[in-house]
């Protein structure tokens, strides 16, 4: 479980997100998520994700659950 410890608005997720890309990354593909890279984005974890159809898009996921974020209409 991916669980850091700055809180939000802190201005360190960034370098959180920076420092362990590579564990996020496999924690992403633990829950089946083809993500071919993550980076911060304003605090959340954006990933290149590769759909079933061979698309890349990008997903938002929150840093400590990654849990898929989604815009509210």
């Amino acid at each position: 479980t991916i669980n850091p410890s700055p809180t939000a608005g802190s201005g360190t997720y960034t370098q959180y997100i920076d420092a362990n890309s590579g564990n996020i990354l496999a924690a992403l593909k633990d829950k089946g998520i083809n993500a071919t890279d993550v980076t911060d984005w304003g605090g959340c974890v954006k990933a290149d994700v590769v759909g079933k159809d061979g698309h890349t898009t990008m997903q938002f996921f929150d840093p400590h659950t990654l849990q898929r974020l989604s815009r509210n209409s």
